[in-house]
């Protein structure tokens, strides 16, 4: 284990049978499968909140990759509340063949708050029928303060101006916003939202509701340091074939205006978007040749 050796929390989880969705690509297929859960450690306690999936890319050279993201909300020991987001990234397995993870961890609680920059990793336990349980394990040996993460820049050199797809997005309110506050100045958001295409190539709706996750990291390269994830699945038919769309977008934090703030967010009502899918204009240049 790598000097992993002391658990600080342990998380059970329960997959939802019937919110398990699944996209046949090109490259990959793509699962997204919603869970629920509990907390339990000696800091804190809690259950894992609406809108928490893990999202699994089955590629077609072997390779896996996995991302689960949620918001737990509980007590700590002093029964005062507790609000922990994590984000689950699968790194590896170790000899037992048990999924290891590396969690990003974000809460101002101050019996946790230190794991935001302790050295974690996360350890599946595979219980069956859907049941597992992570256990959170701290390198107690290394006591130094790791950096946050930070998110790759798209390259702005390319030029995208062919629309391939567009996806009408509504933003739910209060109702569909989740915040947790963590230490300096870290802050994780969960925004709910539907979508749905109207178009010549694709008419669908999604087929469920979806979250926008958001990590705002105070660096003096905050812009950089911020990400932004959806994962959407539709299923509906072109002109001439059933089609399934996986759509993952991440923020380009040089061009997006800085976020409005909790008690904006808060108070707004349902808003609808419109995302717009371009490709490289030499992508399709050479389709067209062909």
């Amino acid at each position: 284990m790598d000097g992993y050796t002391k658990e600080i929390l342990t998380i059970t989880i329960t997959e939802n049978k019937d919110k398990l969705y699944r996209v046949n690509g090109n490259t990959c297929t793509v699962e997204m499968q919603y869970f629920n859960g509990t907390l339990s450690s000696d800091d804190c306690n809690g259950n894992i909140s609406w809108g928490s999936s893990n999202v699994i890319k089955k590629f077609n050279d072997g390779h896996v990759e996995s991302k689960a993201r949620y918001i737990i909300s509980g007590t700590d020991s002093n029964n005062e509340p507790c609000n922990i987001f994590i984000e689950d990234n699968l790194v590896g397995y170790d000899h037992h063949h048990r999924l290891i993870t590396k969690p990003i961890f974000v809460s101002v609680n101050e019996k946790l708050s230190w794991l935001q920059t302790a050295d974690i990793q996360g350890i599946v336990e595979d219980k069956g029928n859907g049941n597992k349980i992570i256990h959170v394990m701290w390198n107690e040996n290394n006591t130094s303060i790791l950096s946050y993460p930070t998110v790759k820049i798209p390259d702005q050199s390319k030029i995208y101006n062919k629309e391939i797809f567009t996806f009408d997005i509504t933003v739910y309110g209060e109702e569909g916003f989740q915040r947790v506050q963590g230490a300096d100045d870290v802050v994780a958001m969960m925004i709910g939202f539907t979508c749905s295409s109207n178009t010549t190539n694709f008419k669908e709706n999604g087929l469920d509701y979806f979250v926008d996750t958001r990590l705002i990291f105070d660096d003096p390269n905050l812009w950089e340091t911020e990400t932004t994830q959806k994962n959407e699945l539709e299923v509906g038919n072109d002109e001439q074939h059933p089609l399934e769309i996986e759509l993952e977008q991440e923020l380009n934090p040089k061009l997006d205006p800085k976020l409005e703030s909790e008690e904006e967010s808060e108070e707004s009502e349902d808003q609808e978007v419109e995302v717009e899918v371009e490709v490289e204009q030499e992508l399709n240049s050479k389709e067209e040749s062909e």
